[in-house]
């Protein structure tokens, strides 16, 4: 049988702790093909068009034009990089986007076009961090890009950012971009999902202005960490009260448990699932922290637990032959020497000589027992 072992306190591994993710999809572009279209294979990204476009539209193209491609570098046109990255530019062909990541200022250049990654397989995956490096500019907030993601496999689409923005480099003019890094935390839905996509969104408003840097992105990757979802047996209890928390996979070395509030507020077990008492009222966080094979993984749920209100306090009063509890419970149950009275459930009842107790519930389902022993009547 697995084990616990119990601590009244974190402090005792406090230093202990470091968070991990493991890379499991990534895309640099720097493959051999020689076609520069994002849906050529081995790439296979796909571009819809949103709305109307231009005679010249902008167009999304993989190339080795862009270099310099890390955090905190200038861009500088290259005929000689080796290093692909997918950007917009102008023109139809391959040939014409040798100039790299500008964009035509014509006035017949409106431009919405969306270019969508293949579908990415999240099952089994938790906490998805989505991290890439881009170099984007924006004109008068008219010609700008930012990132999409589908957690349906296309069929819908949500913006995770209004605008991409990494600036220019102050040395060498307009055209000149900065490369920075970006990183998302997926939202849960994404979690253990087989359907996610990501899309990067160009718009080109055809205002006759324009030509500087557009958008260019590379070293895209997705990383997870090794933690899976818990799930409480009941988030509201009552105080004095105990709670079962399940982990949702056996996948695991061990599980810390910092259950703020409960009688003992760090178990360490070794099971896939543990169980803690409340004894006072309030809301209560929950995290878990899991140890698989060298990662180490948190889950937090904040104000997770809801322990309800003590419910009022109970006595017994005595009237002839009739005891009363105080009015205003829920439901009430009567016992006579131990025993449960069948039928005795109004808050009055009417007594021979013996031992009486009453169990009163409130309306969250909180019970709370009043006493009386040795009466005697007449």
């Amino acid at each position: 049988m697995r084990k616990k072992i119990l601590f009244a306190s974190l402090c005792v591994l406090s230093g202990y702790f470091s968070s991990a993710q493991t890379v499991f999809w990534s895309e640099n572009f720097n493959s051999t093909a020689t076609s520069c279209s994002p849906s050529s294979s081995p790439f296979n990204w796909s571009v819809t068009e949103i709305g109307a476009q231009g005679s010249a539209s902008n167009y999304w193209y993989i190339d080795t034009t862009v270099d310099c491609h890390k955090p905190d570098t200038c861009y500088f046109p290259s005929t000689s990089s080796l290093n692909r990255a997918l950007y917009i530019s102008y023109g139809d062909t391959c040939d014409s986007a040798l100039v790299g990541p500008l964009y035509k200022k014509g006035c017949d250049n409106t431009t919405d076009k969306r270019v969508e990654s293949p579908t990415i397989n999240c099952s089994g995956k938790q906490n998805i961090i989505l991290q890439f490096d881009y170099m984007a500019n924006q004109y008068s907030y008219n010609d700008y890009g930012f990132v999409w993601y589908s957690e349906d496999n296309g069929s819908t689409w949500d913006s995770i950012t209004s605008r991409l923005i990494s600036g220019y480099c102050p040395s060498y003019g307009t055209y000149t971009g900065y490369w920075k890094h970006y990183t998302f935390l997926f939202p849960s839905s994404a979690n253990n999902n087989p359907n996610i996509k990501i899309g990067f969104r160009w718009k080109n408003n055809d205002d006759c202005v324009g030509t500087f840097v557009s958008i260019a992105i590379d070293n895209l990757q997705l990383s997870a960490g090794c933690a899976e979802d818990f799930y409480a047996n009941s988030d509201s209890i009552c105080p004095g009260t105990c709670d079962t928390f399940i982990y949702s996979s056996n996948n695991f070395d061990s599980l810390m448990w910092i259950l703020t509030g409960a009688s003992i507020d760090t178990i360490i077990a070794f099971d896939d699932s543990t169980s803690a008492c409340y004894n006072y009222p309030g809301t209560y966080d929950i995290t878990l922290i899991v140890f698989n094979n060298g990662c180490v993984d948190t889950v937090q749920k904040s104000n997770y637990i809801l322990v309800h209100p003590f419910p009022p306090p109970q006595g017994i009063t005595q009237n002839n032959d009739t005891l009363s509890a105080n009015q205003g419970g829920a439901a009430y149950q009567w016992y006579f020497n131990g025993t449960l009275i069948p039928g005795a459930t109004n808050y009055y009842y009417v007594a021979t000589s013996g031992n009486y107790y009453v169990i009163v519930t409130d309306l969250n389902g909180c019970e709370v027992e009043a006493v009386l022993n040795n009466f005697v009547y007449p």
